[in-house]
């Protein structure tokens, strides 16, 4: 497992290969989010780097920068 730190880090998905059940957030894929930040922001957002605390900086269209915490969102199928 990666260990998490505060500066961005960019890691690029083979998403092709990878299962459902072996879903790892990596920074530039897009996931859908659990609950949206507000009514009108997308209920998707790109990774953008991983947090110290474990967490995902992301950007929401419509929204802008979100911090997310593990479980808020899930891979797009």
């Amino acid at each position: 497992m990666k260990t998490a730190t505060a500066h961005c880090r960019s890691f690029f998905a083979d998403t092709n290969r990878a299962s459902i059940d072996s879903f790892q957030p990596q920074a530039d894929i897009w996931v859908k989010l659990r609950n949206r930040p507000n009514d009108y922001s997308d209920d998707e957002a790109l990774l953008m780097c991983e947090t110290g605390a474990g967490g995902w900086l992301g950007w929401v269209p419509g929204f802008g920068q979100i911090a997310l915490q593990p479980g808020a969102f899930y891979r797009l199928v």
